[in-house]
């Protein structure tokens, strides 16, 4: 019988989730069912609803949606209590969640951890700078200088900035592609 892993925001960057599980969850898959969820506005979320419909983002909305999603998964799955990863961001709203209700999860396993997110911040926005600055590609400098550097003064300004992370870069794209 498969254990519920409850993936808390496991996607940060806007688009790049694809139609099947993130790969490093892939092995979990033979003993868990693993549930990818994608906060509102990032992943497929953004990619469904694209920027209307995403709703309000705060830490507490955050918190509310996996709370609700975990109490629908025990309901779904037949399962008393949930494992719950926390990744990256997911990692903040992961905590809280598990401090807040106790009682919906087993355990709660935090992967790369947002410890101090000033310093992350500022370091995303620095490499995200340089990498575009190697490639030369100055129309998305401009777009990534527009936003500017963290602190952010909300978190729609933030979000901003983590919806205009790249993609992978191509042969045609050698800074990678902003999304706008």
């Amino acid at each position: 019988m498969k254990r519920c892993l409850s993936a808390s925001a496991a996607s940060t960057s806007g688009s790049r989730s694809g139609a099947k599980t993130a790969p490093i969850f892939q092995p979990w898959e033979k003993h868990f069912t693993v549930v990818q969820w994608d906060r509102r506005g990032v992943g497929k979320t953004f990619g469904h609803n694209r920027q209307k419909g995403h709703g309000e983002m705060s830490l507490e909305r955050m918190v509310l949606d996996g709370i609700e999603l975990a109490e629908w998964l025990r309901k779904r799955l037949q399962k008393d209590k949930l494992i719950l990863l926390g990744h990256s961001m997911g990692s903040i709203v992961g905590v809280a969640m598990a401090k807040r209700r106790p009682d919906l999860f087993k355990a709660y396993v935090g992967t790369e951890k947002v410890v101090t997110m000033a310093r992350n911040e500022g370091k995303s926005y620095e490499m995200m700078l340089a990498r575009l600055r190697a490639a030369g590609d100055e129309k998305n400098i401009r777009v990534l200088e527009r936003i500017g550097s963290p602190p952010y003064a909300n978190a729609r300004a933030w979000g901003a900035k983590q919806w205009q992370r790249s993609m992978p870069p191509t042969a045609e794209r050698p800074g990678g592609q902003f999304h706008r």
